[in-house]
């Protein structure tokens, strides 16, 4: 296995290439965020927040409990949305 060599250089279009795969990664997670906050705001409206929903969000959704955690979190936090 080959060591990477950090410091060569490259050339511009690979580097463009690589910024614009880097875009495309974070602009899909960043809709993914939005659609998970929204499925968890429904949730959050039609049940509430009961022991152990969270968890069984997480699994439903198919993300981390730590995710479903700081999605009800910016949901229930006053002016979360106006301050960015």
């Amino acid at each position: 296995m080959q060591k990477a060599r950090w410091s060569a250089s490259i050339s511009p279009e690979l580097a463009y290439r690589r910024t614009s795969g880097r875009r495309r990664y974070h602009a899909k997670r960043r809709t993914d965020r939005f659609f998970w906050r929204v499925q968890v705001l429904d949730r959050l409206r039609d049940e509430g927040l009961r022991y152990g929903a969270q968890a069984r969000w997480a699994r439903e959704l198919g993300v981390s409990e730590a995710t479903i955690c700081r999605d009800v979190t910016a949901w229930l936090r006053p002016n979360y949305w106006t301050r960015r």
